[in-house]
């Protein structure tokens, strides 16, 4: 409790400087330096992969001190680096109490070659801290592809754990593998022939950290501890103009549908967390005031970057067994991908609670009602406690409080498909034959200290509504947050044991959340012969790291 009062009198004591890092008083930045560090371990399930596969990962986000899940950031980045330290692939996700994952196709336009897996917070980033470790990517569809031979050395005899046919059933006894409750997750694969390189464990991974002092400035990433924060600044177009208090609006259209209102501060900036996730990877941002919009200009400052200078790349080791490796991964993946239809993933849709509206929003369906031409006979015959009127020569849309049954003067706020609306004319010239719902919330509304009475919510039919003056609206590209998924399983029974469709699963299982109180986890084998390895990694409610490593052989 006392980390989210401080977080809270942080964010309200703020402002910002161009790097979109936080300004504060020197006092609250020797503060700052007593919260929690933050750790991330990535725990992913190979580190040769080749291109049509997936690399799937699950982020393990830790107090530094304690290796405890870290409550304090609820957003983790992912990158995939190349030599020249440029990210080619960039994965945004949502972290539950310090849980997160995700996966990354790795598509034919990325080259063979060494890469780095990068991860972690923004409140890591006053560290330059970050999760790193080696991937050797091999994409089979060029000419040449350079790879470091060593001599092969005599292996050792593997004693299997396990030994099953192809397609049998698995079943591991949890209560047997993992001894303590904890957070955990499970890979099973086809092991890496010919590859040497070993792949970071939770007990010995690599995280670079570098202190940066600020005291200078006194500036700070402080934690999305709320959801993804976004940060503008709003600038007069001539001097003598009031920058504080003005009412932002922005939102996020298509399903989505969010929209948030703020005010800046007396430097002109102005913060939004969004802690709902969202697929849309654009932000529509305007001023709510309509009548001095030409009076001010909207800007984003851009983020400052992790610096990875320090950043080595370790030389793969490998044997001519890897040659065999590629060339029959290769071949299963392309098979695989064949019959991609039936082995999809299925994405777990995003929570659509809508905390403004509450449930208690009366819907009209206007195809269960006559037509009209004009939204103004629609809310005239359709449409109940809410009417258009004139003011001061203009149009103007009403909601009567359903809780006093009163009128009042008091505007509403509008919205269409996501779209915060501030001229109402703009509503009244709509078409309602494009509209599909009406919605209205008859009761005050207080957002960002602006009072609304009510709120009118359309929705237009295939989400076509454009709006009419673009001039005042100010796009921002945003990464949205990455889906999470149920990972496929095939399963078998005795009815299709000998389906004929080829299973060339690599993969037999990925599960980035296993839960303790389950007795046994199973699945089952392919038509793949040959070794596999059973690693389940995580770490205990102690903090304690746990690496466990089983063999099964398919025969």
């Amino acid at each position: 409790m006392k980390i989210k009062i401080y977080l809270l009198f942080l964010l309200l004591c703020t402002t910002v400087n161009l790097s979109s890092q936080i300004k504060i008083s020197q006092d609250l930045y020797q503060e700052s330096k007593t919260l929690p560090k933050e750790q991330i371990f990535v725990h992913y399930n190979t580190n040769l992969i080749l291109s049509g596969e997936n690399l799937m990962f699950k982020i393990y986000n830790l107090n530094k001190n304690t290796l405890i899940p870290s409550n304090l950031s609820k957003i983790a980045y992912l990158e995939l680096v190349d030599t020249n330290k440029n990210p080619v692939i960039k994965r945004k996700i949502a972290l539950e109490k310090g849980e997160g994952y995700g996966d990354i196709f790795i598509s034919s336009d990325i080259k063979s070659g060494k890469y780095k897996l990068i991860a972690y917070t923004k409140w890591m980033k006053n560290n330059n801290s970050y999760f790193e470790d080696d991937i050797l990517i091999i994409n089979p569809f060029e000419e040449k592809i350079a790879l470091n031979y060593e001599e092969s050395k005599n292996k050792k005899i593997t004693a299997y754990n396990y030994i099953y046919n192809t397609r049998d059933l698995v079943t591991l006894n949890l209560k047997e593998l993992i001894k303590d409750n904890g957070i955990y997750s499970i890979s099973v694969r086809k092991e890496n022939e010919g590859y040497l390189n070993k792949k970071s464990t939770p007990q010995n991974f690599n995280t670079f950290s570098k202190e940066i002092s600020f005291e200078e400035e006194n500036t700070i990433f402080i934690p999305e501890f709320r959801g993804q924060l976004i940060i503008g600044k709003l600038t007069p177009t001539s001097t003598n103009k009031n920058i504080k208090n003005i009412k932002i609006g922005i939102s996020i259209i298509g399903n989505d549908k969010i929209f948030k209102i703020t005010s800046t501060d007396s430097k002109g900036y102005f913060f939004f967390n969004i802690s709902e996730p969202f697929r849309s990877e654009e932000v529509i941002c305007k001023l709510i005031d309509e009548d001095i919009s030409s009076d001010y200009k909207i800007s984003f400052p851009k983020e400052k970057e992790l610096s990875l200078t320090d950043l080595t790349f370790t030389i793969p080791k490998t044997t001519q067994q890897i040659i065999k490796t590629i060339n029959d991964r290769s071949i299963y993946t392309q098979i695989q991908n064949a019959y991609n239809e039936t082995i999809q993933d299925s994405i777990i849709p995003f929570s659509t609670k809508n905390s403004i509206f509450k449930n208690k929003t009366i819907v009209y369906n206007l195809d269960d009602y006559t037509r009209f031409n004009t939204m103004k006979e629609t809310f005239v015959e359709i449409i109940n406690n809410a009417w258009i009127t004139k003011k001061n020569g203009k149009n103007k849309f009403y909601i009567r409080d359903s809780e006093t049954f009163t009128n009042s003067n008091i505007e509403p706020l509008i919205i269409i498909d996501g779209y915060i609306i501030t001229d109402h004319q703009e509503l009244v010239d709509i078409d309602p034959k494009k509209i599909q719902t009406i919605s209205l919330l008859t009761e005050k509304y207080k957002y960002n200290s602006k009072l609304y009475e009510g709120i009118i919510s359309l929705n237009s039919k295939k989400e076509s509504y454009i709006p009419k003056n673009q001039n005042n609206l100010v796009n921002y590209s945003i990464q949205p947050i990455s889906s999470n998924k149920i990972y496929f399983q095939k399963e078998y029974s005795l009815d299709n044991k000998n389906d004929r469709i080829p299973d060339f699963r690599t993969q037999l299982l990925w599960e980035p959340r296993i839960s303790t109180k389950n007795n046994e986890l199973s699945f089952f084998t392919s038509d793949i012969k040959g070794n596999f390895i059973i690693e389940i990694q995580g770490f205990n409610n102690s903090g304690k790291p746990v690496n466990i490593i089983k063999h099964l052989h398919v025969k």
